[in-house]
């Protein structure tokens, strides 16, 4: 289902591809993309069978779906404490809450520039 004025709308769920790597070894076809991607799916981890990106720290942040990243982006901008940060802040403080998703930064960019209260 798309969601009219959500910015992860119309995206695929970019966590399948880690989670069939990493639980069933699929890769892509061709070559290079192949040793690439296993290169990214390096810093990936499926713990009951749910992903994790390892962080540098190592924290693992939780990945997230479009329907999960756009509540976490609601709840910390529009939450009880209502900050309404940029958008490169709101990003910050998802990665502190140690979830990720792959489009987050630019997520994050587009949701502020929809608010109206910003």
């Amino acid at each position: 289902m798309v969601i009219e004025g959500d910015p992860t709308s119309g995206k695929e769920d970019w966590m399948e591809k880690y989670t069939n790597y990493l639980t069933q070894g699929v890769l892509p076809v061709d070559n290079n993309e192949a040793r690439v991607f296993k290169m990214k799916a390096s810093r990936f981890i499926v713990l009951d069978d749910v992903l994790f990106k390892k962080y540098a720290t190592v924290l693992l942040q939780r990945c997230l779906n479009t329907e999960e990243a756009r509540q976490v982006l609601r709840d910390i901008h529009e939450g009880e404490c209502e900050n309404h940060s940029g958008g490169r802040n709101l990003s910050r403080k998802v990665l502190r809450m140690v979830y990720y998703w792959e489009s987050l930064k630019e997520d994050a960019l587009n949701y502020i520039r929809k608010c109206d209260a910003c």
